[in-house]
């Protein structure tokens, strides 16, 4: 398994409610020593991550991107209530 950090441009994503950080995107490549053996290419895989929160191992860009919203949108409900 690779990953690495992809570099976009400031204020790409939302930054982070809890921490107030501007997340990463990482592209993972490859497979993780606990998933099964196949014989076929592994597709890439996207997490966007900041210093407290991440996302799931996403097969897109974009589907990291609506999980990160979501996430961050579930953090400001929880700040609401106990408030």
């Amino acid at each position: 398994m690779i990953e690495s950090a992809v570099h976009h441009a400031s204020g790409r994503f939302r930054k982070c409610r809890k921490c107030k950080a501007e997340p990463k995107h990482y592209q993972v490549r490859g497979r993780r020593s606990g998933e099964p053996v196949r014989f076929e290419p592994c597709p890439g895989r996207h997490r966007i991550a900041c210093g407290c929160t991440h996302t799931a191992e996403l097969p897109t860009l974009d589907l990291a991107e609506s999980a990160w919203e979501q996430a961050q949108r579930r953090q400001k409900r929880r700040q609401a209530v106990a408030a």
